[in-house]
C-alpha cells in the first residue's frame, strides 16, 4: 500500500558535538557501526553519500560493550553508526576515532494499490 523510505539529513556527533553535512562522509573509509537485522541499506546511503564503507555488523538490537568496540575496522577514518544504535553505545567510550550517526527522516510515498482504492472509493463517492 505505501512504500517507505530513510532519507538521510545529517551526521550528529557522539556523544555530542556539531553536526556535519552528509557531503563530508565523501570519500573517507567508514566503519558503519550498526545492531540491525538488515545493515546492507544502512551501508548502502553510507556509500550513495560517497563513503568508502567497511562494515562493523552486531546482531539486531545489540547491546554495545566497551572491550567489543575496541578494534573498528582497519584504515577507518571515522565511524558512523544508525541512530537507532547510538542510544546503546556505551557513555564510557572513548573512541581514537570521531563518531556520528546518520539522522534519516522517513519518507512515505503512497503505491499503486492505495491508488486504486482511492480510484475505486471516489468513483463510488
Amino acid at each position: 500500500m505505501f512504500r517507505l523510505d530513510l532519507k538521510p539529513i545529517a551526521l550528529e556527533a557522539w556523544p555530542k558535538g556539531p553536526s556535519r553535512a552528509l557531503g563530508w562522509l565523501k570519500g573517507k573509509r567508514v566503519a558503519a557501526l550498526s545492531g540491525l537485522g538488515r545493515p546492507g541499506r544502512f551501508e548502502a546511503a553510507l556509500r550513495d553519500l560517497g563513503a568508502q564503507v567497511s562494515p562493523w555488523r552486531f546482531p539486531d538490537h545489540h547491546r554495545f560493550r566497551l572491550e567489543e568496540l575496541r578494534h573498528p575496522p582497519t584504515g577507518a577514518a571515522v565511524i558512523v553508526s544508525t541512530f537507532k544504535d547510538r542510544a546503546r553505545l556505551p557513555a564510557a567510550w572513548a573512541p581514537a576515532l570521531p563518531v556520528y550517526a546518520l539522522r534519516v527522516e522517513a519518507q512515505v510515498t503512497p503505491g499503486p494499490a492505495f491508488q486504486r482504492l482511492l480510484g475505486q472509493a471516489l468513483r463510488r463517492a
